[in-house]
C-alpha cells in the first residue's frame, strides 16, 4: 500500500518563547480521518524544546484544532549567563499521512 505524506510548516512569522516557560500553542491542523505527526524545533542556538503533549480538539461544529504544549529551556551546552527575557523563535510542523 502506498501513502502520501504532506508536510505543513508554520510561516516566516515564527513565535518567540522565553526560556524556562511552558506554553500551549494552537495549530489549525489535524483531523480524525488521517494520521498526523507534529514537531516543534528551536530556530536559535543553545535552545532546547520539549513537545510535552499533543491534544486534539474538536468543537460542536466539528472544527479541528491541535494544541501543542511546549517547554523551552537553555541547552546544557550554553555558555554564559542567560537574561530574564531570552528564549528562542519556534518552528512548528504538522505531517499528514494519507492513502490514495
Amino acid at each position: 500500500m502506498s501513502t502520501t505524506t504532506t508536510q505543513y510548516w508554520t510561516g516566516d512569522d515564527a513565535p518567540f518563547q522565553v526560556y524556562d516557560t511552558t506554553i500551549d500553542w494552537y495549530l489549525g491542523a489535524g483531523d480524525e480521518s488521517y494520521y498526523w505527526g507534529f514537531a516543534a524545533r528551536p530556530m536559535q542556538a543553545s535552545s532546547k524544546v520539549a513537545l510535552d503533549t499533543v491534544t486534539g480538539i474538536t468543537d460542536n461544529l466539528n472544527n479541528q484544532l491541535t494544541m501543542l504544549t511546549i517547554t523551552v529551556t537553555v541547552d546544557p551546552s550554553h555558555r554564559g549567563p542567560v537574561g530574564k527575557f531570552e528564549g528562542t523563535l519556534m518552528r512548528f510542523t504538522a505531517i499528514k499521512v494519507t492513502t490514495p
